[in-house]
Parts: C-alpha cells; sequence; structure tokens
C-alpha cells in the first residue's frame, strides 16, 4: 500500500468537501508515491512523535492537526 492510498481511504470517510475552505488538509510532506511500512496517528506532530515512528520503523505519520496552519484558502 502507497501513502496515497492511505490518503485515499481517509477520503473516503474523512471528505475533503467536509472541510472549511480554510482548513489545511492532505499530504503535507514526503512522496505520496512512497511504499507504506507503518503509521503512526496523533492528534500534533511533536518530537515525541517523530521518536516513536523512528523506533517503530513508521514511515507515515497522520495528525489530525496540520504541521502549520495559517487560515486562508487552500492554494
Amino acid at each position: 500500500m502507497k501513502h496515497r492510498d492511505v490518503t485515499t481511504l481517509f477520503e473516503t470517510w474523512a471528505k475533503p468537501s467536509y472541510a472549511y475552505d480554510w482548513d489545511p488538509i492532505g499530504y503535507q510532506w514526503g512522496n505520496p508515491e512512497d511504499e507504506c511500512k507503518g503509521i503512526v496517528v496523533a492528534l500534533d506532530l511533536t518530537s515525541v512523535v517523530l521518536d516513536q515512528a523512528i523506533e517503530n520503523n513508521a514511515n507515515l505519520i497522520v495528525t489530525h492537526h496540520p504541521t502549520w496552519f495559517q487560515p486562508g484558502p487552500r492554494p
């Protein structure tokens, strides 16, 4: 399964159309074509979450809050 497949799976449940116009959603870092080796899920990306991903050889982190946030229209 590729990272984009995980994104597609999430988007079948949490449709992008449900987000506010100013709400940044979707893939923010890396390559969506990478093969998923493991996933860490968290509220926010913190150094503890990053350490947990490294320790567990996970190469995908899914967070509720975006890495950075600035209200405004989506590009």
